[in-house]
């Protein structure tokens, strides 16, 4: 199966969360107290620049996230995982 170039999963316990797609986004359910992590996948030949959010707060720093955001780098074909915010 073909993925895409760039993949981002939401995981609980190492566990990938079910995606729900409503009008061409998707969402993923969160509760209270719970620990996630975000995976993110490169599968292109080339490095990708990441730039992840969560509700619209930059993961980096909690400011809100726009494409001048600092981010991840990651190396062609590899991944990736960052654990919880990194403000707390």
């Amino acid at each position: 199966m073909l993925k895409n170039q760039c993949e981002v999963e939401v995981l609980v316990n190492g566990k990938p969360l079910k995606e729900y797609s409503h009008d061409g986004k998707s969402y993923v359910e969160g509760r209270k107290d719970t620990r996630l992590s975000l995976r993110l996948c490169n599968n292109s030949g080339k490095r990708k620049l990441f730039i992840p959010s969560i509700d619209g707060l930059s993961v980096m720093n909690g400011d809100e996230a726009s494409f001048d955001s600092s981010g991840y780098i990651v190396r062609p074909y590899s991944a990736i995982t960052i654990d919880g915010w990194r403000i707390s």
